[in-house]
């Protein structure tokens, strides 16, 4: 069109339109605000970017437009790896650079009241005329470019950059003593293991004790691959011996500059920098200077492990799968680290869950302004994509093709609206697939309008009931949860007899499997609901001591979400590691045997103690009373301690002690109050919520600076979950007494909620307890800030795996990997709804 008739047709635009400085996140060229079209675009300084195929009745305004147009390049920066010489760098833009890259071109166009294209103007057009401009268009070629320069409005820049974190800590053990007792050969082709020569498979992977020139394999990565571990047992021989050998430094990386060398520290578990390497070598005679690096980095490594890991574990690698796509059949692109986003929103946006696709599988304006950061709207663009099946206008290739944007799902402005202020989902770290849903569920609810929320389809009912040791009376304390959290008892775990022998210890040299072992769920079941003792609960009403707890189900939930938690805390490394164990779960899920139970002849206790019984006096240990007193301390100071602990034994005490000899009070006398802890009790708190004591020990005995007490409360706010506890200390401890007291004094209900905000669960049904298997999210890795999570859904009785963009029917469908299922109850039915 020529320049005169594009004038003509938006002349009556052109006087009343104003220049204004775009807002945040809604200058989008890349993708429409409201759905995933990425050609044909519409954008604005003034009203969201929109599609060609958009609602001509919610099109904002009519006037003029900047058209974006996106079309497909090869990228010359894209360089084909064999991945075997490839340095850091370049393994790690290996995985940011596609063989295409996209170019767009930006146009005007005149819309009118009926949201009819009037007239256009190609970018080519626009090019010849913006040398001189006629002077009706200066205006609004000053919008145009504008627009044009504002890159930092696009969609990938809501991205969060996955980045290697290479800050390396500085070793403590600058000074350390050096004896060379197992000479190095000096060629390179005569080094191997010195702990398991036969198991040493020449790749390199072999580290120098610093203390005396030991040579032998790394350490396991977390997928199974990589060393003999000769290092670390070595280092651990010799410290039992009383002989500390805490560094070593990867031989195969040695060069004459000492550059990019591998060190680690073996006390410090980590990877360090030791400012005197070159010292330390020239006293171990080591001819650094000749050698050359022959190895890659573990940066190096571990990059490449991540880019190039078989998952075939739960993506069923190595079957036969036949890609699917449409209505319910939409994979989402990995963003970096976005599998747990991709895997939820699979298990709960793409159609399993009806009444979310009913809710908001409709396009309209919730609201002018912004709209990008806008949940409900985000969550709609979504849900309209999987219900559709569809990305961008007229592209008719595969959905999820690596190489073409159109087909590509990016959930960019999804992602920032749900995680909204949150630290850790703002980030491009893999994340907790339960904590996301947790917080999903959260958020979409607080910004609902409807009465009846989207996390009442998921909210249930647990109810304990509590039994007086004393005179038999109970007390039932209910709580509300939209995931029933299972552990896994390790005393109903089964391995298969020829697992039974590799668990044995073998020969010293030989690689230990570690087997797989088997259990049902519900074992998981039994376990949660079996009955505990807590010997420490106090009973207003008598002022005596003692409870016995059996938690039920109260109330099934249309749908069922249920994480089965396979991660403990490492008692060598104090971190969260995977239990190996598979879990048998039937598509059919029978519950009614583990709902809530008032038996008759109940009789419940009094609220609280009678007006004219005193309160029940603190009464210490006296054995572990005078032990403390024994070793210096004064008996206020001991009293606390004990107070503190649980009143249960010196040792306990002695870590509080430690903790505390130079709190202010520490040798105050105690107060009534103090010395009464039942007496200033307004109702139930965390510290009345029954958990499992014998995970409570354990995880006291596995950290080693942590009390019963000040872990059972941690424990009552995460449900039971050992990693989720241990993360909670380990995160609070610069002022972990402070935090400990607020979640013991907290109400018992909001301190086991998980929601981010503290509301609760909204609870809208109940119906009987049988349920059918609909989807699952499985997990590969050492713990959940790792590693890799899919998504299996049932799809007109076929089970589909969603993994990433990457959608195929299933043909082994890993039932016993799960992480998180979801079931849905078999007689449906929710209010509301």
């Amino acid at each position: 069109m020529d320049t005169s008739s594009f004038i003509f047709s938006c002349s009556a635009h052109l006087e009343s339109l104003i220049i204004q400085a775009p807002s945040d996140f809604e200058c989008h060229k890349e993708e429409a605000v409201q759905t995933f079209h990425k050609t044909d675009l519409y954008i604005s300084l003034s009203h969201p970017t929109f599609g060609q195929s958009y609602p001509l009745n919610l099109v904002p305004n009519k006037g003029i437009y900047c058209t974006s147009n996106l079309t497909r390049v090869p990228n010359p920066d894209y360089k084909e790896s064999d991945g075997k010489t490839d340095d850091l760098s370049t393994l790690i833009s290996k995985s940011n650079v596609s063989k295409f890259k996209s170019e767009w071109s930006l146009g005007l166009a005149v819309v009118s009241e009926d949201k009819e294209v009037l007239s256009s103007l190609s970018q080519s057009e626009i090019d010849e005329v913006l040398p001189q401009p006629p002077s009706e268009l200066t205006h609004l070629l000053s919008l145009y470019k504008e627009i044009k320069s504002t890159t930092a409005f696009t969609t990938t820049s809501l991205l969060p950059t996955p980045t290697f974190d290479g800050s390396i800590l500085t070793t403590k053990h600058t000074s350390i003593s050096q004896k060379l007792e197992y000479p190095v050969p000096s060629s390179p082709s005569s080094w191997t293991c010195l702990h398991s020569p036969s198991s040493y498979k020449n790749d390199g992977n072999l580290w120098l004790n610093l203390s005396d020139g030991y040579l032998a394999g790394g350490r396991k990565n977390w997928d199974g691959s990589g060393g003999t571990g000769g290092g670390m047992i070595h280092y651990e021989s010799e410290k039992a011996l009383g002989r500390l050998k805490p560094l070593s430094v990867k031989i195969t990386t040695l060069n004459a500059e000492l550059k990019g060398v591998d060190c680690f520290s073996y006390d410090e578990d980590d990877m360090v920098n030791i400012p005197n390497l070159r010292e330390m070598l020239d006293n171990l005679g080591i001819d650094y200077a000749n050698l050359n690096k022959t190895a890659k980095t573990t940066a190096e490594l571990e990059v490449e492990l991540n880019l190039s890991y078989d998952f075939s574990a739960i993506t069923e690698e190595g079957s036969s799968l036949v890609p699917v796509s449409g209505p319910g059949l939409i994979g989402l692109k990995n963003m970096g680290n976005s599998c747990y986003l991709a895997s939820v929103s699979q298990l709960i946006l793409s159609g399993n869950v009806e009444e979310i696709w009913r809710r908001y599988g409709k396009v309209e304006i919730r609201k002018e302004g912004m709209m990008s950061s806008d949940i409900v709207t985000q969550v709609r663009k979504v849900v309209n994509c999987f219900k559709e099946g569809y990305t961008s206008e007229g592209y008719t290739g595969a959905v999820g093709d690596d190489d073409d944007p159109r087909g590509q799902v990016l959930p960019t402005m999804f992602k920032k609206s749900i995680a909204g202020k949150h630290e850790e989902f703002n980030t491009g770290q893999q994340q907790d697939a339960v904590e996301w849903f947790r917080w999903f569920l959260e958020r979409v609810s607080e910004a609902e309008e409807e009465e009846v929320k989207v996390k009442g389809l998921f909210g249930f009912e647990m109810e304990q009931r509590n039994v007086c040791v004393d005179d038999k009376t109970v007390r039932y304390k209910k709580s509300e949860d939209n995931c029933l959290v299972l552990n896994v008892p390790k005393e109903k775990i089964v391995y298969e007899e020829e697992e039974r022998e590799e668990k044995k210890m073998k020969v010293e040299g030989e690689e230990k499997k570690i087997p797989t072992g088997k259990v049902s769920i519900y074992d998981c079941l039994d376990h949660l609901t079996q009955p505990s003792h807590n010997p420490d609960h106090l009973w207003e009403h008598n002022n005596s001591r003692g409870t016995t707890s059996t938690l039920g189900v109260k109330t099934f939930p249309k749908y069922l979400p249920l994480q089965v938690q396979r991660y403990e805390i490492d008692e060598a490394t104090y971190m969260p590691k995977k239990l190996e164990v598979d879990v048998d779960v039937p598509e059919t899920l029978e519950l009614e045997k583990y709902r809530a139970k008032r038996p008759d002849g109940d009789v419940e206790a009094p609220d609280s103690a009678p007006a004219d019984a005193a309160p029940a006096q603190f009464v210490p240990n006296e054995a572990a009373l005078q032990q403390l007193m024994g070793m210096g301390f004064q008996r206020n100071g001991c009293v606390r301690a004990l107070l503190n602990t649980g009143n249960s034994d010196a040792d306990s005490a002695m870590n509080w002690v430690f903790a505390h000899m130079e709190d202010a009070n520490f040798n105050s006398e105690l107060s009534p109050s103090e010395l009464s802890p039942g007496s200033t009790s307004d109702g139930p708190t965390s510290m009345d919520v029954d958990v499992d004591e014998a995970a409570v020990a354990s995880l006291v005995a596995n950290l080693g600076m942590f009390t019963a007490e000040q872990v059972r409360p941690v424990f009552a706010h995460v449900n039971g979950a050992q990693d989720r506890a241990a993360d909670w200390l380990f995160g609070h401890m610069d002022s972990l007494d402070a935090d400990i007291a607020a979640l013991a004094a907290a109400p018992a209900a909001a301190s086991s909620s998980s929601s981010p905000s503290g509301s609760d669960v909204q609870v809208v049904s109940d119906g009987q307890g049988v349920y059918d298997l609909i989807g699952f999210v499985s997990h590969i890795g050492p713990n959940t800030g790792s590693g890799h999570y899919v998504c299996h859904l049932k799809k007109d009785g076929k089970w589909v795996i969603f993994n990433d963009d990457k959608v195929a029917l299933s043909v082994k469908p890993p039932k016993t990997k799960g992480f998180l299922y979801l079931f849905v109850r078999r007689d449906g039915g929710v209010e509301g709804w």
